[in-house]
């Protein structure tokens, strides 16, 4: 639903009325997930979407009906083969959608608005029957309906619950050819890229074709503390320098970081396994380092191996291929090994 946030705010400043829809629940080929959202304005303007195209024009009628009598709307769409092929579906499928009036000055849009451009989780509660909402971000809980956690679905009440997470960030050390081709690729898979180097000339926003969402010229050490990768934070080293991939690998392997890559191959790898363990890093800490990164596909040119490597990354991300071992943050072992920064 992120995606759909700055369409928000735009409309929210104006003012613009607008709906919002979300896939409920879905069966066979639905093309989209529960949580897949879509905001139509009065104007009948359109951000996001719901489904491959098959149902939007539905489902923008219905918003607009929503809009002129303030009444939630809740009904299933079965798409027939015929109908599905036409949008690009190999068959047909169902889906149920949800679509309500969204006022941002309302108590719990107002939070919901606030929660979707920070990065913590936000739980939604919505009656498909009635007109109670509720919603919990951290530990702040408005609204009529009580939110508890869970993963998005419909529970036995007939309550929608909504779990909308934070974008997952691909955190890449080293701003060098493949950064910018792995920038542009990852972005477009829904990534929030932050690229980090501390020499100035790969982080020259002219290189990229593609801006990254953060782009920083600053030593891994300084600038991670604050960056704070977490669960959603899947990370590549670049740069093959033990003076930068080293101070990020010691900050990474202490946090629960779902994915750890580094380019290198069989001696700079024994190397740097070398380097975290004089650090004082565990032969299971150290396990957590895929290296080298990127799927085995051959890749040569610095666009293939970037996408060998988005390759791995989304593997990880939908379960694929496992994850590293997550760990709980702890303090930094001593760092007898530890590379100086020039």
């Amino acid at each position: 639903m992120r995606d759909v946030l700055p369409t928000m705010l735009r409309w929210a400043a104006t003012p613009k009325g607008f709906a919002l829809a979300r896939v409920v629940s879905t069966w066979g080929s639905a093309p989209r997930r529960p949580g897949a959202s879509m905001v139509i304005s009065e104007d009948a303007e359109v951000a996001g979407s719901v489904s491959g195209g098959c149902i939007e024009g539905e489902v923008i009628r219905d918003a607009l009906l929503t809009l002129r009598d303030g009444q939630r709307r809740f009904r299933p769409f079965g798409v027939d083969s015929e109908t599905a092929w036409s949008v690009g579906l190999s068959c047909g499928g169902q889906v149920s959608v949800l679509v309500q009036p969204f006022d941002p000055s309302g108590e719990v849009e107002s939070v919901w608005l606030h929660g979707l451009g920070g990065r913590r989780p936000i739980q939604v509660a919505t009656s498909l029957t009635g007109s109670a909402q509720g919603i919990r971000v951290g530990d702040r809980a408005v609204g009529a309906l009580e939110v508890a956690e869970g993963e998005t679905g419909v529970r036995e009440n007939e309550v929608f619950v909504h779990r909308i997470t934070p974008p997952d960030r691909l955190l890449i050390v080293g701003g060098a050819d493949i950064a910018v081709h792995l920038t542009a690729m990852a972005s477009r898979v829904d990534f929030e890229v932050t690229v980090l180097d501390p020499r100035a000339v790969f982080t020259d926003p002219s290189r990229f074709d593609v801006r990254p969402s953060a782009l920083i010229t600053g030593w891994p050490q300084e600038v991670l503390p604050d960056f704070e990768p977490d669960e959603s934070t899947y990370a590549v080293l670049l740069t093959h320098d033990p003076r930068i991939d080293d101070p990020a690998l010691h900050a990474l392997l202490l946090a629960r970081v779902p994915h750890i890559g580094a380019l290198g191959g069989r001696k700079t790898q024994s190397g740097r396994r070398e380097r975290m363990e004089l650090a004082g890093f565990s032969s299971q800490d150290i396990a957590r380092i895929r290296g080298p990164v990127g799927l085995s596909i051959g890749a040569a040119a610095p666009a293939e191996i970037a996408a060998s490597i988005l390759a791995e990354v989304i593997a990880v991300r939908n379960g694929r291929v496992p994850h590293g071992v997550a760990r709980p943050r702890r303090e930094a072992p001593a760092a007898s090994g530890t590379a100086e920064r020039r």
